[in-house]
Formats: structure tokens, sequence, C-alpha cells
């Protein structure tokens, strides 16, 4: 498009240069009539430019919907899969039995502790 303009302004600036007042006065039509139509070309590829933005946008929303449905389904699937709740509950077992277990440990380490101060309080050597 641009090299039709230029081309056609060109031409028109040559021959009015060159030309009598009435070529002078062709040349200047036939350059209005090319910036007239570079301009409807403009408007045109504008339009165009938009109407695929809008459908790109379209599509993609589209195709986020149906990725959003897929994912939900897959995760209420994966939620009421017997094996899966089975899991969880063994998981929640195993941490409340190793919660016990840390806890029962930490208590005998106190016990231990409070025991060997004891011995060694017993069997020091009185203070004078």
């Amino acid at each position: 498009m641009r090299t039709i303009a230029i081309v056609a302004l060109a031409a028109a600036g040559l021959s009015l240069a060159a030309c009598s007042r009435g070529e002078q006065n062709n040349a200047q039509a036939d350059a209005n009539a090319a910036g007239a139509e570079l301009k409807s070309e403009s408007a045109e590829a504008a339009n165009e430019i938009g109407s695929a933005a809008s459908n790109l946008a379209a599509d993609f929303q589209e195709g986020a919907k149906d990725a959003a449905a897929e994912v939900s389904s897959a995760a209420d699937a994966i939620g009421s899969d017997p094996d899966v709740r089975e899991a969880g509950a063994a998981l929640g077992e195993a941490a409340k039995d190793g919660g016990r277990a840390i806890g029962q440990a930490a208590t005998a380490a106190v016990d231990a502790a409070r025991n060997r101060e004891k011995a060694d309080a017993n069997t020091a050597e009185p203070k004078t």
C-alpha cells in the first residue's frame, strides 16, 4: 500500500513539474485518488486486524474454559477415587502415629536426663 502511495505521489510530483496546467490537474486528481484508495485500504486492513484479534481472543477464552472444565473433572475424579481416599486416610494415620512416637521419644529423653541428673547428684561428693 505504501508503494502505491509513494509511486502515485512521485508520479504526481514529476508530472506537476514537467506538464501543462491541465496535465498538472490530472496528476493532482490521480494523486488524490491514490490517497483515497490508500485510506480505504488502510481502514479495511484495520477492520480485518480487529476482527482477527477478536476471533483470537474468543478462541483463547473458549480454550481456557475447556481446560478449566477438564481440570475440574479430573480433580473430581481423583477426589472420589476410593484408592485416593484410602491413601489419604492411611497418610493421616501415619502422621498421627509419627506424632505420638515423637512425643513418646521426647518424654523418654526428658525422663532419662532427669534420672541422670539425680544419679549424678547422689554420687557427687558432699560440698563443704
